[in-house]
């Protein structure tokens, strides 16, 4: 495939139950910015007011709590600045695990809808270190949310590695994804009828239609008159969105 469908971002979008409390979290817990609030979607980011993670209210008589493991494991987001993590440490709730690395702190939090968060700010994640309690933090003065992060990583639950073959389809992809091979009774329900990963929106420089269309002629695939975008679904059901930065 040319460069023209090359991933540059991943944004991934959860479904949640309860929008104010799990705001509460990613605002005051993880420090993102809420950039737009829009019927059920709320836009999350940083001071770039980039669309970085993206939240769909869905109430109970809509979608329900996963039942066994989510088809999300995890999400690393990378921050810019690492004494913005002490900042937002000095005010983190107890339940939160704490590591610490070359460059400084990380902690990992879980929200309301048991989806988990690692922050951090090293050049490599695998030198983290666990601690049992915090040494002296050194937060930023007026530091209420994040300046800069990138969503560094998705790890993802499926039921089968065969699953990720998926992926192969879109460069670029591989090193935002990492899979976990595991058995749950929902990770393969249809997307957006649990609280958990819905989709993903691959963000590109260019989109080529056409190529991707090649690419994925033997899925079941939207693409609008427009030809602005493209959507499918993985072999988790994930809705997978490839379009413009």
């Amino acid at each position: 495939m040319s460069d023209r469908n090359s991933i540059v971002r991943a944004v991934p979008t959860l479904t949640i139950n309860n929008r104010r409390k799990n705001l509460q979290f990613y605002t005051e817990v993880l420090g993102l910015t809420n950039v737009l609030e829009d019927a059920g979607y709320t836009i999350l980011g940083d001071q770039s007011r980039q669309e970085k993670l993206l939240l769909e209210e869905v109430p109970s008589n809509r979608a329900r709590k996963v039942q066994g493991l989510k088809k999300l494991a995890k999400v690393v987001l990378k921050v810019k600045e690492p004494r913005e993590i002490d900042s937002l440490l000095a005010r983190a709730p107890e339940e939160i695990t704490c590591y610490k690395g070359e460059n400084g702190l990380a902690f990992e939090a879980t929200s309301p809808e048991g989806d988990r968060f690692l922050l951090h700010s090293e050049d490599d994640v695998t030198t983290l270190i666990p601690v049992a309690e915090l040494e002296q933090l050194h937060p930023l003065e007026h530091v209420e949310k994040l300046s800069e992060f990138e969503v560094e990583k998705i790890h993802l639950h499926i039921s089968s590695l065969d699953k990720e073959d998926f992926y192969q389809k879109l460069p670029g992809s591989a090193c935002f994804l990492d899979f976990v091979e595991v058995e749950g009774t929902d990770l393969e329900i249809e997307a957006g009828k649990t609280w958990d990963l819905s989709a993903i929106r691959w963000k590109v420089e260019e989109i080529d239609v056409a190529q991707l269309e090649h690419q994925f002629s033997d899925t079941e695939v939207f693409v609008p008159k427009s030809r602005k975008f493209f959507g499918t679904k993985d072999k988790s059901q994930i809705e997978v969105w490839v379009e413009r930065v």
